[in-house]
């Protein structure tokens, strides 16, 4: 395929970050668990864009056979693929590189009749308009009609008693291994989501030295409750590189589009070793310029942007705090100098916000000359704290540097279960007394 100079640039011609909140925004029936769903606080997307989005349907009671047909036909007319920026150099050596998924729409016999006809189903198009009953019209992968759609089609699907809506873009989930092995992407596919990006919270996979691996799954593993068997059975670690991680993600085909993004903890570990995550050890000018010339690599070879934590919630399975929690100015300013060097990418930062810590990322987004995303979530112990991060964002855009917030459009969850990483009467004397008995032999004991 022909690479476009413009990062990360949507086939219908919208931005990224215009886009991103058009789709999250729009509300979606709750059919059961989800994901966690992030959605963009600022900007507003353009009405006429919304005809170049990808529609998904689904069912306002409940999932049925028709609602699984409509998302299946969703997904064959998959308009928007986002495609990265690889230098010629980049792009002759790795092949046909990362697309972040591609479309077959179903291909019309009859010239001017439509691939696709969606009738009778209430539009709810993300932008803040009003619903609508009308028909959709998709013709060779892009939706061309929302209205009365008149004329024949190869396909058409009657969603009356159904809702017709923009495909969830989830920019913050943790896909990193399950996307290199599952081509349905499950649960997220299952509720939805059309575009799913990962490298989130500094965590992730690549780069990575041979011998090192466990240590990311160990990282992986407790930041986000990932087991290690998962991942060491899932992956295969065949890249080595970060653009050969993303080569590796081109390899699978999958039912939508993904962005990755480079975690800072599997860079510092990558460049520094056992050291990198020794929060004692600070990088050598030497190492310092590595993390930059391996971060400008990641971004010309497609990454979306790269992501680092600076929150104490943030420990490997071992107990040992994420690598990047105590990076310096001078490590934030490599990496957002590889940024400017490379235009592109967003800063994406999950922090603890202590005093003073919104300034030093806000002036790594000012040397970046980049965006800057960061997780706007309220915490137990400091409940207004999430207030003065949305101030701070507000001064931010205002002086022109461009800032985002993340909100959970629900709140968190956590697992509980005698087996699970959180066992609500671990601490219990009573439990303690029966602990390492087998499950079974446990839950009778709990029952009698």
């Amino acid at each position: 395929m022909a690479w476009q100079k413009s990062p990360y640039r949507l086939l219908g011609s919208l931005p990224i970050n215009q886009v991103s909140p058009l789709f999250v925004l729009a509300p979606l029936i709750w059919l059961g668990p989800l994901p966690m769903l992030y959605r963009l606080t600022s900007a507003s997307p353009s009405r006429s864009g919304l005809v170049a989005a990808k529609l998904r349907v689904a069912c306002a009671e409940a999932w049925g056979a028709m609602a699984v047909e409509i998302a299946a036909a969703a997904i064959s007319v998959n308009a928007i693929s986002l495609n990265s920026r690889r230098s010629e150099r980049s792009a002759a050596s790795m092949g046909n590189g990362v697309r972040f998924g591609h479309s077959r729409g179903v291909r019309s016999k009859v010239e001017g009749m439509h691939d696709l006809v969606i009738r009778n189903g209430t539009v709810v198009d993300g932008s803040g308009a009003d619903r609508q009953l009308a028909d959709v019209a998709v013709t060779n992968g892009v939706i061309t009609s929302v209205g009365d759609v008149q004329g024949a089609a190869a396909r058409t699907i009657d969603a009356e008693g159904h809702l017709v809506l923009p495909g969830w873009v989830d920019v913050h989930t943790h896909y990193d291994g399950q996307a290199t092995w599952d081509p349905d992407m499950t649960p997220s596919s299952w509720h939805g989501v059309t575009t799913a990006v990962f490298g989130n919270c500094g965590v992730g996979f690549a780069p990575v030295r041979r011998g090192s691996e466990g240590y990311l799954i160990n990282l992986m593993e407790g930041v986000e409750d990932i087991p290690e068997s998962v991942l060491s059975e899932g992956m295969d670690f065949t890249w080595e590189s970060y653009p050969e991680y993303l080569d590796a993600l081109d390899a699978t085909g999958r039912v939508m589009d993904i962005g990755a993004q480079l975690p800072h903890g599997a860079l510092r570990f990558f460049v520094m070793g056992e050291r990198g995550a020794d929060h004692a050890e600070v990088p050598t000018e030497g190492e310092l310029d590595e993390l930059g010339r391996l971060a400008e690599a990641a971004l010309i070879a497609g990454a979306l942007g790269i992501s680092t934590s600076r929150t104490t919630k943030h420990k490997a399975a071992d107990g040992r705090l994420t690598p990047s929690l105590t990076a310096g100015d001078p490590e934030l300013a490599a990496i957002a100098q590889a940024m400017r060097a490379a235009d592109a990418g967003v800063l994406q930062v999950n922090s603890d916000f202590g005093p003073g810590e919104f300034e030093h990322l806000r002036k790594a987004a000012e040397l970046s000359g980049r965006p800057l995303s960061v997780l706007l979530l309220q915490v137990d112990n400091d409940p207004e704290l999430w207030k003065v991060t949305r101030d701070d964002i507000h001064r931010a855009n205002a002086a022109g540097v461009a800032v985002t917030g993340q909100v959970g459009c629900r709140p968190i969850g956590v697992m509980l279960g005698l087996d699970a990483t959180v066992n609500p009467f671990r601490t219990n004397p009573a439990y303690e007394a029966i602990a390492e008995l087998p499950l079974a032999e446990r839950a009778l004991r709990m029952r009698t």
